[in-house]
């Protein structure tokens, strides 16, 4: 009776142990890091009278998972990532603390989906471009320097 509840349940613990450890060091050194590119980035600036901004961008990642933890900008005073979800016919926006970036997948920032908002955001008349860093849980590209850098900046274009 022991041997049923107790040892075969763990020897197959085990082998699935060992199964998961031999599959994630033999892998891909492509799948293993992040390569993370961000394109079409754009900051639609706040209407006249307003202190609100939104953020639009595809993270393209070409290697292993990671995850957005934010984003920051010095023209806005709070950075929120947000996404729209549709509850019993009505679209609502909902704050989201992080974004999953899937292995080998594009992740779209858009309107009606994910986005960024930029509260508090100030933008000077004559800047045509908005810098966003970005902050992930893993080093977004893999730096044949060896230095580790868990941050991505990219200049955004400017839609009035």
């Amino acid at each position: 009776m022991i041997r049923k509840t107790l040892v075969y349940p763990t020897l197959v613990f085990l082998l699935l142990l060992l199964a998961a450890t031999i599959y994630i060091f033999s892998g891909s050194e492509k799948i293993r890091h992040s390569d993370i590119r961000i394109e079409n980035a754009s900051v639609r600036a706040p209407l006249p009278g307003q202190s609100v901004g939104v953020a639009y961008f595809h993270i393209i990642n070409a290697g292993g998972a990671n995850e957005l933890l934010a984003i920051s900008t010095p023209v806005s005073s709070n950075v929120e990532l947000h996404t729209v979800l549709n509850e019993d016919g009505i679209m609502k926006m909902r704050k989201k603390k992080t974004v999953k970036i899937p292995a080998l997948t594009t992740t779209k920032f858009e309107r009606g989906g994910l986005h960024v908002m930029l509260f508090g955001a100030k933008i000077p008349k004559d800047m045509l471009t908005v810098p966003l860093t970005f902050t992930f849980a893993r080093p977004p590209v893999l730096r044949e320097d060896g230095e580790i850098i868990y941050t991505l900046t990219i200049e955004a274009r400017l839609e009035n």
